[in-house]
């Protein structure tokens, strides 16, 4: 047994991390090493590229080219240029610049003299890049660095903190200067890059890579993602994203051609929609958000074929939704990186088929880097154990600039996993993992308080420090919303199955009846004849007699439920001998084991408990997966019950699935109205279906034995039943026949749709991950065969759910809540306590003086007093969640007074999710993003029928202003009036 093993930080005993699990987990894993030209410098590659393809175009800006030989010349001149006002090896060079063609030929001068970069975003806050200036004076002896600039923001770059070369304007300085190549002063171990990231102090920090790491992770971008073709790259996001340096140094190492594009002051964020609409490029590195605002345009014949997506948590829906929105083949990667770790350390190629979790995989080790899990005292820790990821390799920065303290706390050196006589230089990421099934990593969130926020890393510390700042501030605290600004509308029920509103695609007609229903009703015969009748199940029950090759006729699953207690009542009346099977999943409610003992004992049957000791990380899969508990337990029971079956020599597995779980796993109205419909062939595509399910990759797969289900044999072997296609019961009389027959009561210690206290776990993730209850599509399916009436289907569905229970069952099995939004896009919110109340607008331009833009908290909450946690820490999960009543507005309230802004307001309150929005309440401020942009400018289009566009929101974001330019656009109409057929513009401009 290998000796690394993971004692839990409160000494309770864990599983040792065997020898299997350490040659996989830690070995074979982490067995990425590969070739690369570690002796060079990324200026080395570029002009080795130069030299192969000199003619070729490196960098395009509208009309305006430069081929490799140019680009290459132009920072020839530009590095000697630098050369000559004391810039070179060490120096550190500010680069301060919108995106531009001559911003490139910048950075490559600046790599050619021997200096490092500092890239500083344009729409820095002055008093944020004064403290990064600040920081650069101090770790460089007092020297102040040389910054880089246009005309239009050198007036932002205080002159006692920077030396500054306004480019555009001296550029005649450079053409002047040869353009011959010199000896490059850059070196492998030389500085080449500095980032600064929200720092938790309140001071951004700068982040120092080196040419080697560089080179280590150009050399293996070029491989995965060119993969020796020349391809087109936009260079769009900001430059002081470490996402962007793939951009920036790949293609121009492969042959590739940057296309460059400038984005609108104020609306840098939806640059993106230009290169959509450009189609000129074959990839794109962005982020999830990014990504999520293009989903909605027409991408059917799209250039790109392959997407690069990091910076935060990429879902599955998503990508599932871009690769079916492309006719073509689209390849779609998850690089997982922190700045620290340049850029990119694991990748993951997303599988459309294979990839069912709610999040795109973090997926393997990039070349030459090291990826371990590791407890409190750096011990790997087994599977199913929560430990912290630490980064090892070739890719790991020199450490913080001017941070030695900081430097020695991240990146330390410990006893080496894979040996741990030796050791290992490792970066200590904060994030939370975990080995999971199918031994992925997964990934589970922040050990600390830092969080991303649209791709950008933030310091809550940092945003929290400033609050502090102001003088009415007592204690302050920063997070992030799960959900935001709870719309109190009350859903609305088809009146014939009563499935509500917020199940995503449902739609009423004129008498409030769901297109579910209307659908129903077109192949509703055809659905009928899949049920069968209790003669039928007769004659089953005969086969089982004749078949029977012990005491037993059958399993029967047995949950202590009314649908499964009812089920074994009449299947023993009807003469049949069963053996009934329970999973005891550690959460059985006292109530259902009562109901089980009675009914075992009075119906004389024998009883079977069935477990396994890895149930809890059958349900954190399940969550992941399916924001459900059912799917993992339901799959554990079939699991187990056919090992049963097979030891007892059974034949059938009966089960008490109800009809409308049927419709919602098997029944799909595809089938149904498929031209070649045929009932005979139903059972047959349930098998072939039951047979996929057992092969899935899932966590059972992983912890349980089911090697059974590899071959056919076992489904001839063991047949499913399910009891109620052949018995049709109404609720009510099932509930009185369990209540005067079985002696059978309904569970006090669960909610009304479960027997099993973990089952409400399943109920509120789903709600508040999927946004409605996952109970609400079978029991609409149970009114419309007629097992329910519609007024119990919504009763059943209204649980009042125990919280404190749920999140404490949530710690007991190790799962993690993602902290998301609804949307997906995390949105910040700032807790505060003062004296006397203090405006959001005022708070706004208070933190609007040192913070950038993402790191702006969307909501504010003035509270009586900080929740405190025993030792006197802020309780950061007692902050309430923001809701209509407690979000502080951004202005006194002044009621929307024109029609067109009344109209406008309630357009936006459906958006924004909130109850009531004032003429002079601001878009963005209450919680708008680039992704909501969008929708807000399609729905205004076609509300108002006038050709609203992006700039029109950003420029006049309140209602009062927007609702004046569509005034005015109206006006201009005049009494002409958009045809309806024509649609909005399929182009959005900027």
């Amino acid at each position: 047994m290998n000796q690394l093993f993971a004692p839990t930080s409160d000494k309770a005993s864990i599983p040792l991390l065997g020898d299997r699990d350490y040659q996989t987990l830690v070995a074979a894993f982490n067995a990425t090493s590969a070739p690369y030209p570690s002796d060079r410098t990324v200026v080395d590659l570029f002009r080795a590229q130069v030299e192969r393809t000199p003619d070729a175009e490196a960098i395009r800006l509208g009309d305006e080219t430069l081929t490799y030989k140019q680009l290459d010349e132009r920072s020839n001149q530009m590095a000697t240029h630098l050369a000559s006002t004391g810039i070179g090896r060490g120096s550190i060079v500010v680069v301060f610049m919108e995106h531009s063609i001559e911003v490139v030929v910048a950075i490559l001068g600046i790599l050619k003299s021997g200096a490092a970069y500092v890239p500083i975003d344009a729409a820095t806050p002055k008093g944020r890049l004064a403290r990064i200036l600040s920081d650069i004076v101090k770790g460089t002896d007092g020297r102040i660095p040389l910054a880089v600039t246009q005309r239009d923001l050198q007036s932002n770059l205080p002159s006692d903190l920077a030396r500054t070369f306004v480019l555009d304007a001296d550029f005649g300085s450079i053409t002047d200067q040869p353009v011959t190549d010199t000896n490059s002063e850059a070196t492998p171990d030389g500085l080449a890059y500095m980032i600064f990231t929200s720092g938790s102090t309140g001071t951004p920090k700068g982040v120092m890579i080196e040419h080697r790491s560089l080179v280590n992770y150009v050399w293996w971008a070029a491989q995965v993602y060119s993969d020796g073709e020349s391809l087109a790259w936009p260079l769009f996001s900001s430059l002081a994203f470490d996402l962007t340096v793939t951009t920036l140094f790949t293609p121009l190492v492969t042959g590739g051609r940057i296309v460059v594009y400038r984005g609108e002051p104020g609306a840098q964020s939806m640059t993106v929609l230009k290169v959509i609409d450009d189609d000129d490029v074959d990839i794109v590195k962005l982020t999830p958000a990014h990504l999520a605002m293009i989903r909605d345009r027409d991408l059917t014949s799209i250039r790109i074929r392959k997407f690069i997506v990091g910076g935060e948590d990429f879902k599955t829906e998503l990508a599932r939704d871009i690769t079916r929105a492309i006719s073509h083949p689209v390849e779609i990667y998850n690089e997982y990186g922190p700045t620290e770790a340049t850029v990119g350390c694991m990748i993951h190629r997303f599988d459309i088929e294979a990839d069912q979790a709610p999040s795109v995989p973090i997926g393997s080790p990039a070349a030459n880097a090291g990826i371990y899990v590791l407890d409190e005292q750096y011990r790997p820790v087994p599977p199913g154990v929560i430990g912290e990821m630490f980064i090892a390799g070739d890719g790991l920065a020199r450490g913080y600039f001017n941070r030695p303290d900081m430097t020695d706390e991240r990146f330390i050196n410990a006893p080496d996993p894979r040996d741990p006589a030796s050791t290992l230089r490792l970066y200590r990421t904060g994030d939370l993992a975990r080995w999971g099934s199918e031994g992925r990593l997964d990934f589970l969130g922040r050990a600390d308080h830092q969080v991303k926020v649209g791709g950008a890393r933030i310091e809550l510390g940092e945003i929290e420090a400033r609050l502090l700042k102001h003088p009415d501030i007592e204690e302050c605290a920063v997070a992030v919303a799960a959900s935001v600004g709870k719309h109190r509308t009350e859903p609305r029920y088809c009146e014939r199955c009563g499935v509500a509103s917020d199940m995503p695609g449902t739609t009423y007609d004129e008498t409030g009846v769901c297109n579910l229903c209307r659908a129903f009703d077109s192949y509703v015969d055809k659905a009928q004849s899949y049920f069968k009748t209790p003669d039928d199940l007769q004659a089953l029950i005969e086969e089982m007699h004749a078949n029977r090759k012990g005491p037993y006729d059958c399993i029967v699953l047995l949950s202590g439920g009314k649908d499964s207690s009812y089920m074994l009542c009449k299947l023993i009346s009807m003469g049949v001998k069963p053996l009934t099977f329970t999973l005891d999943n550690g959460f059985i409610s006292e109530g259902a084991k009562a109901n089980i003992r009675r009914l075992v004992t009075s119906l004389g049957v024998d009883h079977h408990w069935g477990s396994t000791p890895h149930m809890n990380e059958i349900f954190v899969d399940s969550l992941k997966r399916f924001a459900n508990v059912c799917n993992g337990c339901f799959k554990t029971i079939y699991t187990l019950a056919t090992h049963l079956a097979r030891e007892r020599g059974i034949g059938y597995i009966v089960t008490g699935l109800s009809r409308g779980q049927f419709f919602e796993t098997r029944l799909t109205e595809e089938v149904f109205k498929r031209d070649d419909y045929d009932p005979a062939r139903l059972d047959s595509l349930v098998a072939e279906a039951r047979k996929e399910y057992h092969r899935r990759e899932d966590a059972v797969s992983r912890y349980l034995d089911v090697d059974i289900f590899r071959g056919d044999s076992v489904f001839e072997e063991v047949k499913f039943i399910d009891f109620y296609r052949y018995w049709s019961v109404p609720l009510e009389d099932m509930l009185a026949f369990l209540k005067t027959q079985a002696g059978w009561s309904r569970p006090s210690d669960t909610g009304r749709s479960t027997n099993c206290l973990i089952n409400d776990v399943g109920i509120f993730v789903h709600k508040k991950q999927r946004g409605y209850h996952n109970y609400a599509l079978p029991y609409s399916w149970d009114v419309r065969l007629g097992q329910k009436t519609r007024e119990e289907a919504i009763d059943e569905l209204n649980d009042e759910l125990d919280v404190p229970r749920i999140r404490e069952i949530m710690s007991q099995i190790g799962y993690i809540e993602p902290a998301s939004a609804e949307d997906g896009i995390a949105r910040l919110v700032a807790y505060y306590v003062s004296a006397k109340p203090v405006s959001a607008a005022d708070l706004r331009a208070h933190l609007a003086e040192e913070l950038t833009d993402a790191m702006m908290p969307t909501h504010f909450i003035r509270l009586d007093r900080m929740p405190l946690t025993t030792n006197g820490k802020v309780d950061r999960a007692a902050l309430p969640e923001p809701t209509a009543e407690n979000i502080q507005p951004e202005n006194d309230f002044v009621a929307p007074s024109t029609e067109t802004e009344k109209a406008l307001a309630a357009l936006w309150c459906d958006l924004l999710k909130v109850d009531s929005i004032g003429r002079n309440d601001n878009f963005f401020g209450l919680g708008g993003h680039s992704l909501l942009v969008m929708r807000a400018v399609s729905r205004l289009r076609e509300t108002f029928g006038v050709d609203v566009q992006l700039r029109n929101l950003f420029e006049r974001p309140t209602v009062a202003e927007l609702a004046e330019v569509i005034d005015g656009m109206l006006w201009m109409a005049g009494s002409e009036t958009i045809s309806t057929s024509e649609g909005p513009r399929e182009e959005i401009e900027i």
